[in-house]
This record gives C-alpha cells, structure tokens and sequence, in this order.
C-alpha cells in the first residue's frame, strides 16, 4: 500500500516539459545529456542496444541484398532479418561471415562497402560488440555519441521535483498532445546560423502559437553550440568575432529582437558532448516548473 502511495503522490507532482524543433534541431541531444546528467535507468541500457543492432542489421541487409549475396549464413541472416528475431550477439557473427563472403567475392573492401550504406558502421560494430557484453555500462559519451540512438522521453528528479521531458517532434506534429503543457523547451541548432535561423523561427512562431502552448512558458534552448564555437570561419563570417560571449549575447538578443513574447522566460545553450550544460541551461525550466 505504502509503494502505491508513492506512485500515486510522484504521479501527481510530476512536471511534464515537451521538447518541441525542427528535424536536426538538436532534441535527441538534449535529451541524452538530460539522461547523462542526472541519471540512466538500466532500462535504457537495452533501448540504446537495441536501437544500434537495428541500425547495424539493416545496413547489413541492405548490403547483402545490394550484393546479391549467396552463402547459408546469408540465407539464415536475411530469413531472420525478415522476420524481426536477430539477437544482437548474432546480427555480429553474421556481419563477420558476410563480410568474408563479399571480401571473397568482389575487390570491394567491405567496411568501405558498408559505409556507403551507413556512415560509421565500422563505430556501430565495436559499440555492439562492447554493448552485448553482460558487465556494459554506458559511458557519457557512448550515449551522446550514438547516432543511431533515438530517445523519446526521459525522466529526472531535478532539486527534489520529479520531470519527465518528452521529444513532441515539430509543428505542425501529431506528437503534439491535446493536454495543455505548463512549460515547452523549443530546441534549435546553434550551426542553423547560415540560414539566420529562419525556419527554426517560424517552426518557434508556430509553436508559440499552438492551441496546446497558449499558455505554456517557453524555454529557448541552442544546441550544439560548441560546434558552432569551434567553427572559426563561420564565426567570424556572421559574428565576426569568436568570443563565446559575445557570440551567445548575439543570438539571444537576434531571439528576442524576433520575439516580443512574455513567455519565453528563458534562452540557453548546450554542447553537444558536455552533459553537464544542460544544468544551467534548463535552471529556469526547473525554477518556473518547479514553483507551479
């Protein structure tokens, strides 16, 4: 009775924050480094498996079916493939025999063969080989560096309030839910500068403007924005400069140049490879979420 309590009391204190972007707007990142900072649950552990063995199966099917490969171990490999039943520990045995088969058959250097099909393949066979271990756990940059690796959700207990930030994928969404959310985090990729953040905005206007956020708070949140640091040309063709501050001063003043809004509350960044950003750049999420 005691446990059903406490589901009960988290259920009803749960803050639920959507993470709404255009495609490659950086809403994954964001919530890996959410993961990375405040928590895996092991669960996770098997989801991210899982994702990259799909990743590095179809790739593999793909390749042999390209090839018009013709071997037993093919065979068994593309039977079950079909069906969906390839552990992952198998989806490596038979990577490794058709590899021989395609190095026997053709002059095609075969990890040069499948990165035409999936680029970093050769990164997806050492991650899966490393993950199917019984003793793996995943590292920060494991998660963060999992291109194939898609989350929907996380959850986090942030200063003693329980969150849950769910990617709503990008408007117009049928993600979007029919609830009315307290708070929305609009992620938008430090990198979109070449195009002045021309979509991104209008994909933000449109959220902005969405029945389900009325009368949501809005947090901006810039992703990737040490790649943007690190590319000096690009930096000093829009910025002309590659001071972090003023560069960061710069966009949140272009934001709030566009919008005249009093519920975005707040406008923060996040590297893509540091998980400990996120902190700071959701303490107003947590801060307004929280107190509600």
């Amino acid at each position: 009775m005691g446990q059903k309590w406490s589901m009960i009391v988290f259920a009803r204190h749960l803050r639920q924050v959507d993470v709404v972007g255009p495609p490659n707007s950086g809403k994954t990142t964001l919530l890996k480094a959410i993961h990375c900072h405040y928590g895996i649950d092991p669960a996770d552990v098997v989801s991210y498996r899982d994702q990259i063995w799909c990743t590095l199966a179809t790739t593999v099917y793909q390749v042999g079916v390209h090839k018009g490969l013709k071997s037993p171990e093919w065979d068994q490999f593309k039977a079950r493939y079909q069906i969906g039943t390839i552990p992952p520990l198998d989806v490596l045995h038979s990577v490794r025999a058709i590899c021989v088969q395609i190095q026997e058959e053709t002059d095609d250097d075969y990890f040069d063969l499948f990165e035409k099909f999936s680029p970093g393949i050769t990164k997806y066979l050492t991650k899966l080989a490393i993950i199917c271990r019984d003793n793996y756990e995943p590292t920060h940059d494991d998660i963060l560096s999992f291109q194939g690796a898609k989350i929907k959700s996380v959850s986090a207990v942030i200063d003693q309030v329980p969150f849950k930030f769910c990617d709503r994928g990008f408007p117009p969404s049928t993600f979007f839910p029919s609830a009315r959310r307290e708070f929305v985090v609009f992620c938008i990729n430090s990198l979109a500068i070449k195009t002045g953040y021309s979509y991104s905005f209008s994909m933000l206007e449109a959220v902005l403007g969405h029945k389900t956020y009325k009368k949501s708070l809005v947090g901006i949140i810039f992703t990737k924005i040490d790649l943007l640091l690190n590319a000096r040309d690009t930096l000093h063709t829009y910025f002309e400069t590659d001071s972090a501050e003023i560069v960061k001063g710069a966009i949140t003043q272009q934001v709030q140049d566009q919008f005249d809004d009093d519920r975005i509350i707040h406008i923060g960044f996040v590297n893509s490879m540091d998980p400990s950003t996120v902190n700071v750049a959701l303490q107003m999420v947590i801060q307004h979420v929280g107190e509600n």
